[in-house]
């Protein structure tokens, strides 16, 4: 996945439509620096995002303008109408927490939790740093098994393929266990040296 390439949404404006994508890591790295706590909402399962425009219109042109892909021209997000940034965020919201396993609302709650316990929430550190975190060692994850565009990656992506792998590394694991355990039979008696080719002739019809 080296040439990853996000998927994106049109949202149709009175103006021209605005092209827009799920958040990434790279995007949270953005977002923790500018507006730290204020990121707490963003993990939300329905964010209220009028009130979050009105208490903090700048956090919520942050996130349009990094759904853009365009996060220096946060101006330029902030100058659209009230409706069309909600209708944004509630798109960029849709696409970040979405993926072939997982629907909102119920499930982006619970994808949220998985990482809070995974990740062994701190009694005294913020969710947001918790889940920022997490998805900075998902991306260390990906990176070694291959994934060269991880950071790009929209956050239930992230989570479904750093799933994947750590499922796929606890059976690389149990597979070398066994064949140890195989190997050292076949020492000890014949009838381990059998058992020794019957696994390692199931290896190869797996493979």
């Amino acid at each position: 996945m080296d040439n990853y390439t996000p998927q994106t949404a049109k949202l149709l404006t009175t103006g021209e439509p605005l092209l827009l994508r799920g958040l990434n890591t790279d995007d949270l790295s953005r977002l923790v620096q500018l507006f730290g706590e204020q990121l707490e909402s963003l993990f939300d399962p329905a964010p209220d995002w009028r009130r979050i425009i009105d208490t903090s219109p700048a956090f919520g042109a942050a996130v349009i303008a990094c759904g853009q892909s365009t996060p220096d021209e946060r101006e330029s997000a902030a100058d659209l109408p009230i409706r069309t940034q909600v209708d944004a965020l509630t798109l960029i919201h849709w696409m970040t927490f979405t993926e072939a396993d997982f629907a909102l609302p119920d499930d982006a709650r619970r994808t949220v939790d998985q990482a809070l316990r995974r990740d062994g929430n701190a009694p005294d550190e913020p969710r947001y740093l918790t889940v920022y975190r997490g998805c900075r060692r998902d991306v260390s994850l990906l990176l070694a098994a291959g994934h060269g565009s991880a950071n790009r990656y929209p956050l239930a992506t992230l989570w479904t393929e750093a799933a994947l792998v750590r499922q796929r590394h606890a059976r690389r694991l149990a597979l070398d266990t066994a064949v140890m355990q195989a190997c050292i039979g076949s020492i000890i008696s014949k009838e381990g040296g059998k058992q020794l080719r019957s696994l390692l002739a199931q290896i190869r019809e797996c493979e």
